[in-house]
């Protein structure tokens, strides 16, 4: 009798346990492995998330922390623009410089030189000396026919005291438009090499600033993967 109840109680604990506890070892199990995985995945997301800080130089992750490099990017556009600016300002200059001689027969580039020509130290000690020796010749020729001999050696040189001028004066001008056609091809130069290496800084600082919210933004959605593992 014994044999025959603990057979019909064990068969009727089997079935019962089969109707309301369906399966429950193996989704007791089920959970566990997905309990570890999630575990696995957390303690993964953490680590990258600590290898993305250290990268940023970080300490912690916000939606409202301000990405560093956009103010340096600012101030970088901003030096570019300026130095386009100059640049555009230098070579307008030159092409002025380069423009055709006015009604006057004067290039721009002598015209921009004359002020400083005609007050050079040397150019007015000689035109002093000449205007000097001028008048001498002048009185000595006062009285004297055109063919006088005296009148003609005076004329002679006067004629030699304006070629003398006249070159002393085409001189000092090369000198003087010489050097200003270099300080502005120069300004150019300088300008143009400027723009250069502020245009490759603000491409550098777009560059760190995509770099930065990049990572940034990895790391902001693997602190919302892991909140999110650790609730399931």
């Amino acid at each position: 009798l014994e044999l025959i109840v603990n057979t019909v109680v064990d068969t009727f604990l089997r079935k019962i346990k089969l109707e309301e506890f369906y399966e429950s070892d193996q989704r007791i199990e089920n959970l566990r492995v997905d309990w570890s995985h999630l575990k696995e995945s957390i303690a993964e997301k953490q680590k990258r998330r600590a290898e993305l800080a250290e990268q940023l130089a970080v300490s912690t992750f916000s939606e409202s922390f301000p990405n560093p490099y956009d103010r340096l990017v600012v101030d970088a556009r901003q030096a570019l623009s300026e130095a386009t600016r100059r640049r555009i300002e230098a070579e307008a200059q030159i092409s002025a410089l380069e423009a055709k001689p006015g009604s006057g027969l004067v290039t721009p580039l002598e015209a921009s030189v004359l002020d400083s020509v005609n007050h050079d130290p040397a150019l007015s000690s000689l035109e002093a000396s000449i205007n000097q020796r001028r008048g001498v010749l002048i009185s000595s020729m006062s009285g004297l026919a055109p063919e006088h001999p005296g009148r003609r050696d005076a004329e002679r040189e006067l004629k030699e005291l304006d070629a003398e001028r006249e070159k002393l004066y085409r001189k000092i001008l090369n000198s003087y438009t010489g050097t200003l056609w270099e300080q502005r091809y120069s300004d150019v130069v300088k300008a143009r090499q400027a723009e250069e290496r502020l245009k490759a800084e603000a491409d550098k600082q777009a560059s760190q600033a995509t770099w930065f919210t990049e990572r940034y933004q990895e790391a902001m959605n693997l602190g919302f993967d892991i909140e999110r593992e650790r609730k399931r």
